[in-house]
């Protein structure tokens, strides 16, 4: 088992995320299987409630985590039409669940480590 969860299938008591992308690519899951319920095991029921508004995109996908401007730490979720940043809290016991969400516009300036490593260029 890789320890991905796919929210396709939420479990029940599923482990709380460990990392903010582990939180974040949970909850992009969740909103794909429309699983509120999924959802909640790794982000705050104000997270769940602003992310449930709209249905998912087809093409929302889980860019990575990284910095706005200020310094806040951010996980981004891209779509067609907008940007979705999560904002990781990590509880006393280590656990990570998204605590908010902003949605912006794609031209958004924010710098983030992509999800998947690259692989280095073989020679």
């Amino acid at each position: 088992s890789s320890g991905e969860v796919s929210a396709a299938q939420p479990t029940a008591g599923s482990p709380p995320a460990s990392t903010p992308e582990e939180a974040s690519a949970r909850l992009l899951d969740a909103w794909r299987a429309n699983s509120r319920e999924a959802a909640a095991q790794v982000a705050r029921d104000a997270a769940v409630d602003a992310l449930f508004v709209r249905s998912a995109e087809p093409t929302a996908v889980f860019k990575g985590c990284g910095t706005v401007g200020t310094g806040w730490s951010r996980c981004v979720i891209a779509t067609a039409t907008e940007l979705i940043l999560l904002a990781p809290e990590t509880t006393g016991g280590g656990q990570i669940y998204i605590s908010f969400i902003q949605r912006r516009p794609l031209d958004y300036p924010i710098e983030y480590a992509p999800a998947v490593p690259t692989a280095a260029p073989t020679v």
